[in-house]
């Protein structure tokens, strides 16, 4: 769910692993890069707008992500 409080869901069509880093709206890393299989516990962020780095494989997308 966008937004989010305490876990963010991830569904992937493919097998592979998913690499996950989440920012701050400076650039500055908050969470760094991990493996997920289908969910990352983002309980210690604090409430606001972050970006969602996400790796699989060649594919490579950036989402929004807000925190209450």
């Amino acid at each position: 769910p966008n937004p989010a409080n305490g876990v963010v869901r991830f569904s992937t069509v493919t097998n592979e692993a998913l690499e996950v880093s989440v920012y701050d709206l400076l650039g500055k890393q908050v969470i760094p890069v991990r493996t997920v299989q289908s969910q990352l516990n983002i309980s210690s962020l604090n409430p606001g707008m972050y970006f969602v780095n996400m790796k699989q494989g060649t594919s490579v997308a950036t989402k929004k992500l807000l925190v209450n």
